[in-house]
Parts: structure tokens; C-alpha cells; sequence
């Protein structure tokens, strides 16, 4: 009888390959590349120093008693740069969430883009706090919430419409598609129901004007608590849907 066929040496040997671990500082200097360097919005990050140098710089060029008269001469330009570098601040910080989010479930990367994406908002707003500009800080949150409730949603269901497609029906969950709603006319109406009693002079006082506010605080940061827990405990089937 024939012999067996004697084995390949291939197919008992067993290749093991050691991956060298990756210094943390490539991982660092590589993480930093993408989120300053991926995007071509990121040139205008130049303008950033344009705004912080004139500060430091007119006090040493010019007399003490011109300082406010240039100051004032290049406010304009100072909007302008400060405004120019907004632009790839915010579009670097919603990248960064939303890398953040690949890693999450939805809710919670919902929650991480809506938590951060403003988080340049409150940083102006504690800015303006800590100058006293109490009025740019009533505006400023009154349009977020009027921007979030009536431009928002309407984009929404206007863009949502044209890419669904003619004849066909958008369709949401009717918990979680009104409760973001709800808490906008909450926080909305948070803030113009003391100016409203303000205006008609039921709130004589600053002192009464202030434990209102402080109540309306208070009640809306509650509510901000029991979303989150609606969201991402009781109600999480709504949102991963």
C-alpha cells in the first residue's frame, strides 16, 4: 500500500506577530494634527492672536491718555477677527463631540453634542457675567431657545421632508419629538415671565426681581436633571430607536 503524503511544514506553524505598543506621545501629537489640521476652516484660527495681542501690545505703543481713543479706533477690527476665529472654534469642538459620540450609544452622543456644542456660548456668557453685561446674557440665551424652538426644528422638518421625498411621511416618536419642545417653551417662558412682570411693575423691587429669577433657575435646572434621567434611564428605548 501507498505511504500517506507527509505533511506540509506550513500547516502546523503558527505565526505570532507582536505589535509594539504606540508611545503616548504620537497618540497625542497624532490626536492633536487631526482636530487643528483636518479641516480647512482651521487657517482662520490666525485671526485668534489678532484679538489677544492688542491688549498687550497698544499699552506699549501708544501713551496712557490715547489708549482708550485707539481702543476704540480698532473695536471694529476686533469684532471682526474675533468673530472670523469663532468659526473654526465651533466647527473643531462639534468634531471633537462627535468623535466623542462614535464611542457612545445615541442618546448619550446626542447629549454630548447638545451639552458641548454650546459650550462657546457659555463661556460668552460667563464672560459678560463676570463684566456685568447682564443684558447681552439675557438676549444671548433668549435667542438659543428661540433659535433651538423655531429655526431648529423648523430646518428640520423642512430638510427632513425633501430628503424623505414626495408622497412619503416623516415619522418620530411623539414622547421624546415633544418633550424638547416642552423644555424650550419651559425655559423660554423662564425668562420672559420676570421681564413681563417687571415691565408692568408687579415686581417693584430688585431684591423680589432677584429670588424670582433664582426661583426660575432653580425649577429649570431641576427639570434639565429629570430629562436626563428620562432620557438616558427610564425612556432610553425612546431615543435608540
Amino acid at each position: 500500500p501507498s505511504s500517506p503524503a507527509p505533511a506540509s511544514p506550513l500547516s502546523h506553524t503558527t505565526t505570532t506577530t507582536h505589535l509594539a505598543p504606540i508611545p503616548l506621545h504620537s497618540t497625542v501629537s497624532a490626536s492633536l494634527s487631526a482636530v487643528l489640521f483636518s479641516s480647512r476652516l482651521s487657517v482662520l484660527l490666525i485671526f485668534a492672536p489678532c484679538c489677544i495681542l492688542p491688549y498687550y501690545l497698544l499699552p506699549h505703543l501708544v501713551p496712557p491718555s490715547s489708549y482708550d481713543t485707539a481702543m476704540k479706533q480698532i473695536d471694529g477690527y476686533m469684532f471682526v477677527f474675533s468673530l472670523l476665529a469663532l468659526i473654526p472654534a465651533a466647527d473643531r469642538l462639534g468634531y471633537v463631540t462627535e468623535q466623542i459620540s462614535m464611542h457612545s450609544t445615541q442618546s448619550t452622543a446626542g447629549l454630548i453634542n447638545a451639552t458641548f456644542g454650546n459650550f462657546s456660548e457659555l463661556i460668552l456668557s460667563g464672560v459678560a457675567l463676570r463684566d456685568r453685561m447682564y443684558r447681552v446674557v439675557q438676549l444671548s440665551l433668549l435667542g438659543s431657545m428661540e433659535s433651538n424652538l423655531l429655526l431648529v426644528l423648523g430646518l428640520s422638518a423642512t430638510f427632513g421632508g425633501l430628503k424623505v421625498g414626495h408622497g412619503r411621511i416623516q415619522t418620530f416618536t411623539t414622547v421624546s419629538g415633544s418633550v424638547n419642545p416642552a423644555l424650550l417653551l419651559i425655559a423660554t417662558s423662564g425668562l420672559a415671565i420676570p421681564a413681563s412682570l417687571k415691565m408692568s411693575g408687579q415686581l417693584m423691587d430688585a431684591k423680589s426681581e432677584l429670588s424670582f429669577s433664582r426661583g426660575a433657575a432653580i425649577i429649570m435646572l431641576g427639570m434639565y436633571g429629570a430629562y436626563l434621567w428620562f432620557s438616558l434611564r427610564t425612556n432610553l428605548f425612546e431615543y435608540e430607536g
